[in-house]
């Protein structure tokens, strides 16, 4: 029987790298949006409200942003959806460097002999993004949400 492969998964936004919350606060702040606006749209129908569908890969910018906009106006605020994805954009050069608590755990985890995976829900490949190749080099396989179609 061949021997069981251990492997470690890691989550990239929030845990290897610092995830778009703060981002959000701010923009909603300039928006007029109440705190957890943002995340509150997003997390509403989560399996086909336009971010999920945006992060699959199912549908461009323009579908989002036209999607995207209605779900923040029926919850009662007037979003700017390109402004949003904007944000993100703005967020991804500064916010692509590892956690350094994290990234030794990383290192601790291939000294141990373990397979690495990382796992992102992602809305542009990861190979697109400034400041991400380090990425490759420290995990086995990366599993990009806007690739394969699928969300975490």
């Amino acid at each position: 029987m061949p021997e069981p492969v251990c492997a470690v998964l890691f989550d990239f936004g929030g845990v290897v790298v610092d995830g778009p919350f703060d981002a959000f606060t701010a923009y909603e702040s300039a928006a007029g949006a109440p705190p957890g606006f943002l995340r509150a749209v997003n997390s509403r129908n989560p399996d086909t409200n336009a971010w999920a569908a945006l992060e699959r890969g199912q549908i461009d910018e323009d579908v989002f942003v036209e999607r995207f906009e209605a779900e923040a106006q029926a919850l009662g605020h007037a979003i700017d959806g390109r402004g949003v994805l904007a944000m993100l954009t703005r967020v991804g050069a500064d916010a692509m460097a590892a956690r350094p608590v994290v990234l030794a755990a990383v290192d601790r985890c291939r000294a141990a002999g373990l397979r690495l995976g990382l796992l992102t829900n992602n809305v542009a490949p990861m190979a697109s993004r400034p400041g991400t190749a380090w990425v490759h080099d420290h995990f086995d396989v990366v599993l990009e949400s806007c690739l394969l179609g699928v969300r975490k």
